[in-house]
């Protein structure tokens, strides 16, 4: 079972996490909102209209299953804000925290996610989470929100393949997180260093079954 952090650092797994998700919908929406707004006050794109934002759903129908993701203008406010230095990242990362829950944005995120490297190129899901971690000094802040968008990175298949392909990279950005005399921080790279665990019980089972089903098949041609 894997888990995602919610706003106030508690830890969702399961049916809470799916319930969680539901309830975010609401917030999703304003979270595109506040991209459209931010687009209209950096001036980027302002020739282009925004999507309008979608009517709240219903808290049966979870933000995961539908949606049209960020538009052009809306991926572009976000990339910029994920660009910012570390000691300012940390509003970036929240919006992120959110998005990655939502599918079609999940599966933008994950496409312009890059190398999780600080001199990756910035813009991209990647940099600004090496980025927020490698701040000097440490900024709380930044660590807290990039450990909980790195948590709920494993919640939607597209973003979850790109914590599994990067895992040695994400391990060793967040691994000062440990010694962080701020709780969350350190809550916060638990439930990561859970997930990972989780995830690769289920690879070794997948292995494991795989292993199982081919010996079967070669007793069964002798």
């Amino acid at each position: 079972m894997l888990f995602s952090l919610g706003a106030g650092g508690s830890v969702f797994g399961g049916a809470d996490c799916r319930h969680l998700q539901a309830c975010l919908s609401v917030q999703i929406v304003a979270v595109v909102g506040l991209l459209s707004c931010a687009n209209d006050v950096c001036g980027l794109a302002s020739h282009l209209p925004l999507s309008p934002p979608s009517p709240p759903r219903r808290a049966a129908a979870a933000p995961s299953s539908s949606g049209s993701g960020l538009a052009d203008a809306e991926a572009a406010v976000l990339s910029k804000m994920l660009s910012w230095p570390a000691a300012q990242l940390f509003p970036a990362l929240d919006l992120a925290r959110l998005l990655v829950l939502n599918r079609p944005a999940a599966e933008q995120l994950a496409a312009a996610a890059g190398p999780l490297a600080a001199d990756a190129p910035h813009g991209g899901l990647g940099a600004a989470l090496a980025a927020a971690c490698a701040g000097e000094p440490p900024v709380p802040a930044a660590q807290q929100t990039a450990v909980r968008a790195a948590c709920n990175c494993f919640v939607q298949p597209p973003l979850l393949s790109w914590v599994q392909s990067v895992g040695g990279r994400v391990l060793d950005a967040f691994a000062p997180c440990a010694a962080s005399p701020n709780k969350n921080v350190r809550q916060g790279l638990a439930t990561l260093l859970v997930n990972y665990a989780v995830m690769l019980s289920k690879l070794a089972s997948l292995e494991l079954e795989f292993k199982s089903r081919v010996g079967a098949g070669l007793q069964g041609i002798e």
